[in-house]
């Protein structure tokens, strides 16, 4: 009865801290090693925060315990698109490479929220589930531009080749800057790299985040000699004329990577 009592006593002392202090008390834990981690992990599953939860899902994946791969799965009907997102990332980084098919992943590339419909579809490319291809194929066709590059990204890194007339009639009929850059860059790493020179040419979008997207792609295309010489002027003439200090940082390293 004390040993009972004393728990109940701490888990109250525990839910009347702050969020911020009931997420230093969990990361704490795990890097110690403390040996009741997995305890204090289970509570952060179940805290009333979803940003306590989204960090229980992160520090899984960060421990890789397949003991809470029941709880991530449980975590992707979480009320919380941050809680959802973050289990899904886990369930990618603690099953990357496995081939696995989970239905209830899948079913997330048709969440309401599009940072959830994106992890999902970055998930699935880590997992190697290559039947989950017609699915992703569909969200080439989604409401938002980002799930749709994602998307067609997805496909090329999965070696789905019979998707290219795809992507590449997509790409005819697109009209937003960012879904464009991933159907390029989607179809350069399925071998097709008549886009290249477009795809350049975005990094002098009006859009930050679009010089972003696709100058962070650049050091990870198998780039030959005339295209990486092209990549780095154009580097240099985005670096010229920076869209703010992320768009700066961003062209800086890409410009340190591609020289490297």
């Amino acid at each position: 009865m004390e040993r009972s009592a004393y728990r109940v006593r701490y888990r109250r002392r525990i839910s009347s801290l702050s969020v911020h202090a009931r997420i230093e008390i969990v990361r704490d834990a795990v890097v110690s090693g403390d040996q009741n981690v997995g305890a204090m992990i289970s509570r952060a599953i179940r805290d009333r925060s979803p940003k306590v939860r989204a960090t229980a899902a992160e520090l899984i994946a960060k421990q890789k315990n397949v003991s809470f791969l029941g709880s991530l799965h449980d975590m992707l009907s979480d009320p919380s698109d941050i809680v959802r997102s973050e289990a899904i990332d886990a369930l990618g980084i603690m099953e990357e490479g496995s081939g696995r098919h989970h239905e209830d992943l899948i079913s997330r590339l048709r969440d309401v929220k599009p940072i959830v419909r994106i992890a999902a579809i970055e998930s699935l490319t880590l997992l190697q589930d290559f039947s989950a291809t017609p699915e992703i194929e569909s969200c080439l066709e989604d409401d938002n531009s980002l799930v749709r590059a994602y998307a067609a990204i997805a496909l090329a890194e999965l070696g789905c080749a019979k998707c290219l007339p795809h992507i590449s009639k997509a790409l005819a009929v697109e009209k937003d800057e960012a879904a464009s850059a991933g159907f390029m860059i989607a179809m350069y790493i399925l071998g097709d790299g008549s886009e290249f020179t477009a795809l350049l040419t975005l990094l002098s979008s009006d859009r930050y985040q679009v010089r972003c997207f696709v100058a962070n792609w650049l050091p990870r295309l198998k780039l030959n000699s005339k295209e990486l010489g092209a990549a780095k002027m154009k580097i240099e003439e985005a670096l010229s004329h920076p869209l703010g200090r992320a768009d700066a940082s961003t062209m800086s390293s890409v410009r340190k990577l591609l020289q490297s």
